[in-house]
Parts: C-alpha cells; sequence; structure tokens
C-alpha cells in the first residue's frame, strides 16, 4: 500500500483500557474507548495524524494501539518501527499466559515500559 500524509488509516483498540492520544491537529488528543466483546474501538486518522501521535507516545511501539492486518506492515515500516513483528498483541499475551514457554516468559520478563507491563 503507498502511505501518503493524507491516506486515511483506521486506528484499533483492542484492549480493555481507554487511551488518549495527544495530536497538534486535535487539541484534546483523540480518545479510544475500550474493545467492546472483543471488537476493537476504531478510528480513521490520516497517516500525518498517526505520525504526529507516535513522535508523541508510544501506543504503536507498544502494541495498545494496532492497525487493521492487512497494511499494519505498511504503516510500521512507514512510521519507522522496525521490530514491529514483535509488538506483543492480547493474543500474544493470552497464549504465553495460557500456555507457557520459556521464550514466551522471557518475552514477558523483557517488558520494561509501564503501560505495557499493565497491560500485560
Amino acid at each position: 500500500m503507498n502511505i501518503v500524509e493524507s491516506t486515511i488509516i483506521n486506528v484499533l483498540n483492542y484492549n480493555d483500557s481507554v487511551y488518549v492520544v495527544p495530536t497538534q491537529i486535535k487539541p484534546d488528543g483523540y480518545l479510544f474507548e475500550k474493545c467492546n466483546n472483543d471488537e476493537p474501538y476504531s478510528i480513521p486518522l490520516s497517516f500525518a495524524e498517526i505520525r504526529v501521535i507516535n513522535s508523541q507516545s508510544d501506543v504503536f511501539r507498544n502494541g495498545m494501539l494496532r492497525f487493521e492486518k492487512d497494511i499494519e506492515q505498511d504503516v510500521y515500516e512507514k512510521l519507522s518501527i522496525r521490530d514491529w513483528k514483535d509488538i506483543l498483541s492480547n493474543d500474544d499475551i493470552k497464549n504465553i499466559i495460557l500456555n507457557p514457554s520459556k521464550e514466551g516468559l522471557s518475552r514477558l520478563i523483557k517488558i520494561t515500559n509501564a503501560s505495557l507491563f499493565e497491560m500485560v
């Protein structure tokens, strides 16, 4: 997908937490409500807005807010998020807890971000 500043991308919240993200475009930021019955809360944003959010917050780098599977690689690469495949999803966390392995548990132990740790 060719992403330009005006490209509209759905930003998704799969978590049971509410997130407010800062932007320069909307002074109060955007409020991402929690998911409802495993259906993510979604707000369509321009890539320009996503870029600003990424520069002011770690919600994309830590997986708190995500993108649709079919375009996530393009978005993460455009944001220069290199290890995007290593970002833990809710399903990853659930699987690690329910089916513990040395590799999985070491991924959880390596968490240094307080917000991400709370998500776990």
